[in-house]
């Protein structure tokens, strides 16, 4: 099973999902003093057959220290938006944000953006 950011999005569809479900009773989550910044984690997976895989990290995607680069952080927005605003408002806003340093007038942004309306969430 692979969890993905995005799933954070439809959080409590995904809560309901028997796999996702059956994946939580095999998680522990265990306090490391040595971890001792929001940035810093470590996770350890064990497999059935007592093999074990560890990976630490003291930086994640988008922090100062692992920067996203405006492509990615282009597609993070896509992928947060959409949903909410659909794709043509979506693209408008990434072009009007991509052109601000070419305004000579923000207002002219600010009006752009307060007309950008999110979609009918059934």
């Amino acid at each position: 099973m692979l969890i993905l950011p995005e799933y954070s999005i439809e959080l409590d569809r995904h809560l309901l999902r028997s796999d996702v479900r059956e994946a939580m009773q095999r998680i522990t989550v265990i306090q490391d003093v040595a971890l001792n910044h929001y940035h810093h984690c470590c996770i350890q997976v064990v497999g059935a057959n007592g093999s074990a895989f560890e990976q630490a990290l003291s930086a994640p995607r988008g922090s100062p220290q692992e920067p996203m680069t405006d492509d990615q952080v282009i597609a993070k927005f896509r992928l947060l938006a959409q949903p909410v605003l659909g794709s043509p408002c979506t693209e408008k806003v990434i072009v009007d944000v991509l052109t601000l340093e070419k305004l000579n007038d923000f207002s002219a942004f600010a009006k752009s953006v307060s007309t950008v309306k999110t979609k009918e969430i059934a």
